[in-house]
C-alpha cells in the first residue's frame, strides 16, 4: 500500500514544482484528476524529470525509484478504476503515509480491508 502513496505523492510533488498547487483535493483527489496530472508527469523529458527532483527531491524516491513512478501511477489508477471498481469522479481514496503516527504497510492494508469488508 505504501507504493500508491509514494508514487502519487511524488508525481503530485515533482508537478507542484515551481507553480500552485494542482491537486486541491489532496489527499482525497479523484483518479479523473490524478490522471490528468500522471499523464503530464509521463509526458514530460526524463531531463525535466531528474532536474525537478533534484530541485525538489521527493523524500520517499530515490533515484532508483523515480525512473518508475510514471509506470506505477498509471498502474495504480488503472487498478483502482478497473480492478476494485472506484468510479473516476469519487473520491473515494485518502493518500497517506501514516495513520495515528504508524506507518501504513500492505498488513495494515489487508487488516483495514478485512474489517471494512465484515
Amino acid at each position: 500500500m505504501s507504493v500508491y502513496y509514494y508514487a502519487l505523492d511524488c508525481v503530485r510533488l515533482l508537478m507542484s514544482a515551481g507553480s500552485a498547487e494542482i491537486l486541491p483535493h489532496w489527499p482525497t483527489p479523484s483518479i479523473a484528476e490524478l490522471e490528468d496530472v500522471a499523464e503530464d508527469f509521463c509526458a514530460l523529458p526524463w531531463t525535466e524529470v531528474k532536474a525537478r527532483h533534484t530541485a525538489t527531491p521527493h523524500r520517499f524516491t530515490g533515484s532508483t525509484q523515480l525512473s518508475q513512478r510514471c509506470m506505477q501511477a498509471l498502474y495504480i489508477l488503472t487498478l483502482w478504476e478497473k480492478g476494485f471498481g472506484f468510479h473516476r469522479h469519487e473520491r473515494a481514496v485518502t493518500l497517506a503515509h501514516e495513520i495515528e503516527g504508524k506507518e501504513v504497510e500492505w498488513t495494515l492494508g489487508l487488516l483495514l480491508a478485512e474489517v471494512l469488508t465484515k
